[in-house]
């Protein structure tokens, strides 16, 4: 972010509980960072450092830019209105909300590109034909309006708002013609499939040659949706799903919005486990290069007896 010539970079916009943690980088050319501080709402304890070295950038920008806030807060709620007040050798003061600083760090992340690319190229093929894996408006923000150009199609394994077709996507090739497709998308679904190699087989199965599709899960988060909650991915997870054998290219892979791994009860070889890292998101851009040269014929019946959230019994795909 830059305000006036003087940049800002967060790495921890952090909550846990009542305790609050910014933490990042500054650089002027002329002027160093002398004290920073929350302010706009109240804060019980509080203690700004600033001058201490960062290593997220060039060596040279580095020494001596990083700072850290840590506070606790009156009560457990995030100060969506909050700021962050910066004060500099050269006398001037800046005051910036940390939800500004929050999503200035968040359009840097290279699956927001990814994804990008991907909407571009549907954009540019008016009436193109995209299916969305798993695309149930649970949230009722559908990604359908997303894509007003394309004829969308939304196939989930229950039936809701936006849902087109009601089906498992581990038999997607059972449910459509082959090549039906030019695109194929999906978000925060792959962590729900049980066999999610046989999905990219599937995938492969009704995208035309030369069709992208991008796919974004989790690599790490909460347990949700359970019991059909059964993997997390990171990023040098896609190879072994998009490849040749299964007749794709991937043309970029992503991890982004780090996550504090931290164990509920401590324990001793856990003493610095808050340098550990995750990310919530991890994803995969791919273009058919052919067809798939793998087959995997079980079905998701054979395997668990468990059902999907909210499935009635005897009506499972």
């Amino acid at each position: 972010m830059d305000v006036g010539g003087h940049l800002f970079l967060v790495d921890t916009v952090a909550k846990m509980h009542r305790y609050l943690r910014v933490a990042g980088w500054f650089h002027h050319p002329d002027s160093k960072l002398t004290a920073v501080s929350f302010s706009g709402f109240t804060i019980e304890t509080t203690q700004g450092v600033v001058g201490i070295d960062h290593g997220g950038v060039l060596p040279s920008l580095g020494k001596g830019k990083g700072f850290r806030i840590d506070g606790l807060l009156a009560d457990e709620s995030f100060p969506v209105d909050g700021c962050v007040r910066f004060e500099t050798s050269a006398g001037e003061v800046l005051t910036i909300k940390l939800t500004d600083l929050v999503s200035d760090r968040r359009s840097r992340e290279v699956g927001g590109g990814l994804y990008k690319q991907f909407r571009d190229a549907v954009a540019s093929k008016p009436d193109c034909r995209l299916l969305e894996v798993g695309g149930r408006d649970r949230s009722e923000v559908g990604h359908r309006r997303e894509f007003p150009t394309a004829q969308s199609t939304v196939i989930d394994i229950l039936d809701g708002p936006g849902v087109d077709v009601v089906g498992d996507a581990h038999a997607m090739g059972n449910i459509f013609d082959p090549q039906t497709f030019d695109f194929v998308h999906s978000r925060s679904v792959f962590e729900h499939l049980l066999m999610p190699w046989k999905a990219v087989v599937e995938i492969n199965r009704v995208l035309k040659p030369g069709g992208l599709v991008y796919v974004s899960t989790h690599q790490t988060i909460g347990l949700h949706d359970q019991p059909w909650d059964f993997l997390r991915f990171s990023k040098d997870a896609w190879p072994g799903f998009f490849n040749a054998k299964t007749g794709f290219e991937i043309l970029g892979v992503f991890e982004e919005h780090p996550q504090y791994v931290i164990p509920w009860i401590w324990t001793e070889d856990k003493t610095f486990a808050e340098g550990s890292v995750g990310f919530e998101a991890s994803g995969v851009l791919a273009r058919k290069t052919g067809p798939a040269r793998l087959t995997w014929p079980v079905q998701v019946k054979e395997i668990t007896g468990t059902l999907y959230p909210d499935i009635p019994d005897g009506n499972r795909s």
